[in-house]
């Protein structure tokens, strides 16, 4: 256990932490910022998490059976962390970073959790008040933030920093396109062709599991590790997209724990 986590601990008067056995059983948690740290294996069984904040938190095989999660932010990978009887009411979670595997939460939303992807998607979505029709994408601002393209053929097209952000571009094609320094983040590019693109310094931070990138550039290109699968299947998911080694090819992973997992 790290100093900056005992000291927490310590300043909140929870006794129960032990260092060999990283235990926070039963503890009072309320509004505790544990952001970005690594509370793996920890057990939080019983205790009163309300309000904390456990973004971009390290949690596998972290326990929470009968914890009170109510309000709490988990925007962070919940794949390996255990849950059960845990009160998860107004918890905020990112479906693009809940892989999957979770235990004890089988539906969030039946929980009372709230997705704070979808919730941004909508917002983005109502404040630009336009469906972003496909036909007429060529005429307008470079912005198609949150537009539905589902299907459209962006094949041979200068898109040069184009935003796409968290768009639905399932099944489009940008074959041989200048995508050079595009922005991918959030977007939904399922089924997506980027086969001969020129995508060199794209921010490609989103889910790249069923993209295909054969023969594309993809020097400088961003993307961030945590929303693949862990393990021997993130190199399944990358070869699968015809991208091979992202390293090798160039690419920035912006996952600031990457170097943590290696």
């Amino acid at each position: 256990m790290n100093k900056l986590l005992r000291e927490t601990f310590e300043e909140i008067g929870c006794e129960d932490v032990k260092e060999t056995q990283c235990i926070a059983k039963g503890c009072q948690l309320t509004r505790v910022d544990f952001s970005n740290q690594n509370l793996e294996d920890l057990n939080f069984n019983d205790a009163n998490l309300r309000g904390a904040n456990l973004k971009m938190a390290k949690l596998g095989y972290a326990y929470f059976i009968d914890a009170d999660l109510t309000g709490a932010n988990l925007e962070t990978n919940l794949d390996d962390s255990r849950f059960r009887n845990t009160i998860l009411k107004n918890a905020t979670y990112d479906s693009m970073l809940r892989i999957r595997g979770v235990r004890g939460i089988d539906n969030p939303e039946e929980e009372g959790m709230i997705d704070i992807h979808k919730a941004r998607l909508a917002e983005m979505r109502k404040k630009r008040g336009e469906d972003c029709h496909a036909k007429n994408y060529l005429t307008h601002t470079p912005n198609l933030t949150a537009c539905n393209l589902e299907y459209v053929d962006f094949s041979n097209q200068d898109l040069s920093d184009f935003i796409f952000n968290y768009a639905n571009l399932r099944a489009a094609d940008f074959k041989e396109s200048n995508l050079r320094k595009a922005s991918f983040k959030g977007a939904d590019i399922s089924f997506v062709k980027f086969f001969d693109a020129d995508l060199r310094g794209a921010n490609l931070e989103t889910n790249l599991e069923l993209s295909r990138f054969g023969g594309a550039l993809l020097e400088n290109a961003l993307y961030d590790s945590r929303f693949h699968l862990k393990g021997w299947l993130i190199g399944r998911i990358f070869y699968n997209a015809g991208m091979g080694d992202p390293e090798e090819r160039g690419m920035i992973d912006t996952n600031p724990f990457a170097k943590l997992m290696d």
